[in-house]
């Protein structure tokens, strides 16, 4: 079985397109979804739980806010050997859990698999910029020897993730980035150029590219400069 985890704050714009998505997925193997309502304060879960009659669905609420701490919440209730993740505001193409899962069940040897994105709704411009990402990590794993695992699009043996410690509750930001720093000591990370996962660029649009690259940064730095001993924050966009 497989187990595909999605947090979710305040996202009830985003929700039903992400899950209309995973319904489309071409793949024969049963799977359950997992929403995690980080606290929501919108109709995020009344629209998730209208989809429970078409997908294998479960709405978790969790009221400790944080990127990490709704992952691993996620992460602790699935029930697959292999646990997908990815984000309330993407839209997985149609192969995206077939190729994550054959590229992993492939080679016994991977830690993980995941996936660069592809920006929908920033303009042509910063499109093309923010579409550059999958260059970014062929640099980030020529200087750490290995790729991290996207957040909104990786895949990840059950084993595998429990053995490292899973992610880190009081991470709210580079908690997916901390988590791959654990699992490449135990097997590679392998990323796959396509399928792309389809996400927003809305922090871009609200704080404008410059900000929002900076935002991502800086909280990099802060992670990797104390080996994940030091809080970094993400502010919330949504």
């Amino acid at each position: 079985m497989l187990s595909v985890i999605i947090p979710a704050y305040n996202e009830e714009s985003c929700i039903g397109q992400c899950l209309e998505a995973l319904r489309k997925q071409d793949i024969r193997e049963p799977f359950e979804v997992i929403i995690v309502d980080n606290a929501s304060t919108d109709r995020t879960a009344e629209i998730a739980q209208s989809f429970a009659g078409k997908l294998s669905l479960r709405v978790i609420r969790e009221e400790q806010k944080g990127r990490g701490m709704a992952r691993k919440t996620g992460f602790s209730a699935a029930k697959g050997d292999i646990l997908l993740s990815t984000d309330a505001d993407c839209e997985p193409p149609s192969a995206w859990m077939r190729s994550l899962v054959e590229a992993l069940r492939s080679n016994l040897s991977l830690g993980g698999v995941t996936t660069p994105f592809t920006f929908r709704d920033c303009g042509v411009v910063r499109n093309a910029i923010l579409n550059l990402q999958w260059l970014l990590m062929a640099v980030y794993r020529l200087l750490w020897g290995h790729f991290w695992l996207n957040g909104s699009s990786f895949a990840i043996r059950r084993e595998i993730y429990d053995q490292v410690g899973g992610f880190n509750p009081n991470a709210n930001a580079q908690e997916d980035n901390e988590l791959s720093n654990r699992v490449r000591r135990v097997g590679d990370i392998r990323c796959l150029r396509h399928p792309r996962m389809v996400t927003s660029g809305r922090r871009f649009q609200k704080t404008g590219l410059l900000k929002g690259l900076w935002a991502y940064f800086s909280s990099f730095v802060i992670v990797r400069l104390s080996r994940g001993k030091k809080r970094a924050e993400l502010s919330d966009v949504r």
